[in-house]
């Protein structure tokens, strides 16, 4: 690692499948963040990998995919008490995020024990101005062509919505490979859900790109 840990608070979104997808960013006291770590991981080897990365960078909270694999998200929870499991919602609040506790009750049925019911759309609108305002930076990697990919894949459509009668944008799949844009939305609830540290000290020089340079999303 290149950065001290005192100085950022670091937070981890994963998009979960047969390959998962991860990404850690360094937050800082302003909020902007600057994405550490992208890799790639298969299915089998995922769970000791997010806990690999979760030590390699003291990981202060982390945002997951619940959707496809529960159970797996729920044994990470017992392990991880930093751990919120994703659910996306859809609602005309203006609310990107709202934070769900749950009391471990066994007999209740199985429950996230942490969960944040993220509005997709509203969530991808901010999220997409926080990379233009250019608050967003990414270490140079392999991934860097999947993670541009992954972020243009879905487009911001109009759509007529049957519950309000009402023409409403929505945030729509093109491929489906779209991973990292997940996974960098995740990411940065993360930041959002949990306090910064007040210190900061300067970024040693390296190799970095925001979407910025590349194109316009």
């Amino acid at each position: 690692r290149d950065f001290p840990g005192s100085a950022y608070a670091y937070v981890m979104g994963v998009d979960v499948g047969n390959i998962y997808h991860f990404t850690v960013g360094a937050v800082d006291a302003w909020g902007d963040i600057f994405v550490v770590h992208t890799e790639q991981v298969p299915m089998g080897r995922a769970k000791a990998r997010y806990f690999e990365l979760r030590q390699e960078y003291r990981v202060v909270c982390t945002v997951i995919d619940s959707g496809p694999h529960a159970e797996t998200v729920m044994s990470i929870q017992e392990q991880d008490f930093n751990c919120y499991a994703s659910v996306y919602m859809r609602s005309r609040s203006v609310l990107t995020h709202t934070v769900v506790e749950k009391e471990d009750k066994p007999d209740e049925g199985q429950a996230f024990l942490r969960q944040v019911n993220v509005n997709r759309s509203r969530a991808f609108d901010a999220y997409m101005n926080f990379i233009r305002e250019n608050h967003l930076k990414i270490r140079e990697s392999e991934e860097k062509e999947s993670i541009i990919l992954h972020h243009t894949d879905m487009k911001r459509v109009k759509v007529y919505d049957n519950d309000s009668g009402e023409m409403q944008y929505s945030w729509q799949k093109s491929t489906g490979v779209d991973h990292y844009h997940h996974s960098f939305l995740y990411m940065w609830v993360a930041a959002k859900i949990k306090g910064v540290g007040k210190t900061l000290v300067t970024l040693p020089t390296t190799r970095v790109f925001t979407f910025r340079n590349r194109q316009e999303i």
